[in-house]
């Protein structure tokens, strides 16, 4: 049998401590441990991060990424609320509040930057839109209708929004029609601010089971169907770009995860908890929150972050 050096070109390593740097395919003698160990590349797992302020659901509006997120809107006792929260991947703060209060908004842009567009407010759903610059809301062009629960991507001053047979550019003080979706549905999910306007992605939806394993791309101009997912959602957290897209929730199971690399759709694994009726999330598919919605027991307070470390060490065994 061929040494390991013969088949490497180098040969097994004594270290008296893991390294700080491991590299994927090495492998080495831990002499403090007496145990020989490989590294491998890393596997993602659902950590859970630090709670909302308060427990909410039908979030849908959010915005950022995983370390410089934006959510706002959706319900919380008493009812539908205008609240912002900022998350800088460790810790919520309070944002300044919307102008109106919505549940189902779509959100795009960044926590600096963020878009705020329909949704549904304590009289129905709205056209509004609303413009965030890092501590206060202001009104931006109607969109030209009202939608409540669309899917949205790109920035404050290029972003498109989509729902059933309605979708819309903006470019920061108006907005222009656009082509439609190729399958018409509502309470999508897309990249939020992830995704810029050019390349947006969505997923899911009613009003059947199959809309709701449905993924179309857009390219600036039209909508082209690819690949569908493998669990059916609706109210569900999406985030990251067209080829890093990641699906939280919303499905069934309700704690089911899936992430896109712009082909293929692949099952991460399951959230600790089951979220429905609109959680929030922001991020990609290596690095992800998401936060609030619905479980079993009501609307949600806790937030998860789903991380793929770049490398994992292992221990080998000899049976």
């Amino acid at each position: 049998m061929a040494e390991y050096k013969t088949l490497k070109g180098f040969e097994i390593q004594f270290l008296e401590s893991d390294p700080a740097n491991p590299i994927v395919g090495q492998v080495f003698y831990n002499s403090t441990t007496q145990t020989l160990k490989g590294v491998t590349a890393g596997v993602g797992a659902w950590a859970s991060g630090e709670n909302l302020p308060v427990a909410t659901d039908a979030f849908s509006g959010s915005a950022g990424t995983a370390t410089a997120g934006l959510a706002f809107g959706g319900q919380s006792p008493p009812g539908i609320t205008g609240a912002t929260y900022e998350y800088d991947g460790t810790d919520w703060s309070s944002g300044g509040s919307l102008s109106t209060a919505r549940q189902f908004a779509t959100g795009a842009g960044t926590q600096t930057a963020g878009l705020a567009t329909g949704g549904e407010g304590p009289s129905g759903s709205l056209n509004s839109t609303e413009e965030y610059d890092g501590s206060t809301w202001s009104s931006g062009g109607n969109f030209p209708a009202t939608v409540n629960g669309a899917a949205g991507s790109g920035l404050q001053t290029a972003a498109v929004v989509v729902i059933s047979s309605t979708a819309a550019e903006y470019d920061g003080s108006s907005w222009t029609s656009s082509n439609a979706l190729n399958t018409s549905r509502a309470y999508l999910m897309s990249g939020n601010g992830a995704a810029p306007q050019t390349a947006c992605w969505v997923n899911g939806g009613p009003p059947t089971a199959s809309t709701g394993k449905v993924t179309e791309e857009y390219d600036g101009t039209n909508w082209t169907s690819v690949n569908n997912s493998s669990v059916g959602r609706s109210q569900a957290a999406g985030a990251g770009s067209q080829t890093t897209a990641v699906l939280m929730g919303g499905g069934s199971p309700a704690a089911a995860a899936e992430s896109y690399d712009g082909t293929t759709w692949t099952s991460l694994s399951n959230m600790n908890i089951a979220r429905v009726a609109g959680p929030g999330g922001f991020g990609s598919n290596t690095l992800a929150v998401t936060f609030g919605g619905q479980s079993p027991g009501g609307k949600l307070i806790t937030t998860e972050e789903f991380n793929i470390p770049a490398t994992a060490i292992k221990t080998f065994t000899v049976s």
